[in-house]
């Protein structure tokens, strides 16, 4: 790779996945800098750690001292070792935190906190951090309650309403989004409470989108008005944002909900606890509750108003708190 010649300064980009969020950050900073990706997955096996680590290692050999600061999305083992060499070389890193990386949901075995040596990585990756980004408020708070006084800067993931344009063909549809493939994950994105208001509500259809067949027998006595579907590509799931009146996010441990924003851009009228971001995506543009409770939810949702106000209402919250606009120019004026 070519590395010379050019005046912008060179940023190390770190990553497990290059998704959606991942790759518009990648995009936004090449627009200033000279990016150098390096993907870095650990696997579960001992054999494919150790072999992902040895990788990552010979790389930032390689690259942190040709580059100006490093970029990592997430804390995990992933940012052990640039969170190391940032320390040794000087070299700022910035992480991203999401949601898994400060949590433990301890009933669940769920977030990077649950194993011992996962939290030491994370947890010395923030500390060492020249900057930390959670994409929330809450996240921010957990971040510091598990690693310290650590540097925060509250940086929400972006949007661009321009992609999710409104839409006012609205049907009786209750919709949730979530790839579950396992009883944790089922019972971390609050499937259960969605069966549990579907049975209450047995006028309204309700849609599950992103479950696969092992995770659909988790459902015992599903409600007739209950339709589970598989993962769907993004046209499809637009489709389900357009037709759908409410969506829900009833987790119980999550970071900024990225489907209930893009919902909302879609007029869908937000439902969900206070948990994690949830509270900064629905703002006052929604129905939030401070605990679950199945009978309350189907109650307020049953007295909603005016929902093609409260529809606007979720839009142009979503446009004013999280265009992705402001992500950008945020980002770039950080680490310039």
């Amino acid at each position: 790779m070519h590395l010379m010649g050019t005046r912008k300064p060179h940023i190390l980009f770190i990553y497990k996945d290059f998704s959606h969020f991942t790759r518009k950050d990648y995009e936004t900073l090449g627009t200033g800098f000279r990016v150098i990706k390096i993907r870095s997955p650990f696997g579960k096996s001992l054999p494919s750690f150790l072999w992902a680590g040895f990788l990552q290692f010979i790389r930032l050999i390689w690259f942190v001292p040709r580059c100006n600061l490093l970029f990592c999305w997430f804390a995990d083992y992933h940012s052990f070792l640039p969170a190391l060499f940032s320390r040794l070389s000087g070299k700022p890193l910035y992480i991203v935190l999401g949601g898994y990386d400060v949590t433990h949901v301890e009933e669940l075995n769920y977030g990077s906190f649950s194993k011992k040596f996962r939290a030491f990585c994370t947890r010395y990756s923030m500390r060492v951090a020249a900057m930390n980004l959670p994409v929330a408020e809450a996240l921010g708070a957990e971040a510091r309650e598990r690693a310290g006084e650590i540097r925060i800067k509250v940086m929400p993931t972006g949007y661009d309403p321009e992609l999710y344009l409104p839409s006012r063909q609205k049907e009786d549809i209750v919709l949730t989004v979530s790839l579950t493939s396992s009883w944790q994950r089922y019972m971390i994105k609050g499937i259960d409470r969605f069966i549990e208001l579907a049975h209450l509500m047995p006028s309204m259809q309700f849609v599950v989108i992103g479950m696969d067949q092992d995770a659909e027998q988790l459902i015992q006595q599903p409600p007739p008005n209950l339709v589970v579907l598989p993962p769907s590509d993004h046209k499809a799931l637009l489709e389900w944002y357009g037709k759908a009146r409410f969506y829900a996010q009833f987790s119980r441990s999550e970071g900024l909900p990225n489907a209930v924003c893009e919902a909302m851009l879609r007029n869908c009228i937000p439902l969900g606890v206070r948990t994690g971001g949830i509270p900064d995506a629905i703002g006052e543009a929604g129905i939030l509750l401070d605990e679950w409770d199945a009978e309350e939810m189907a109650r307020s949702i049953k007295e909603c108003p005016d929902p093609d106000e409260l529809a606007r209402a979720a839009r142009q919250h979503t446009i004013d708190q999280f265009h992705i606009e402001r992500r950008e120019k945020e980002l770039m004026a950080l680490l310039k």
